[in-house]
């Protein structure tokens, strides 16, 4: 199901617990499919990763985030 918020509740929580720990970046390699999630956050794209597996190209993005 898309566009439910699982995926909004789950990265407001992920980004709570990295600021109480102390964090000030956020790593994460995403797919095609969670890119719009990871724009609305203010994640920036550092790298798209070509990649195949099992014989087929696909693509993801390392993004990062300043959360400090």
């Amino acid at each position: 199901m898309i566009g439910t918020g699982v995926g909004s509740a789950l990265y407001a929580a992920i980004e709570a617990a990295a600021k109480s720990a102390g964090m000030t970046i956020l790593f994460v390699e995403a797919s095609e499919g969670a890119r719009r999630l990871f724009e609305r956050r203010g994640f920036s794209i550092d790298a798209r990763n070509d990649f195949t597996i099992n014989g087929v190209a696909i693509h993801n993005y390392r993004r990062s985030k300043l959360i400090a």
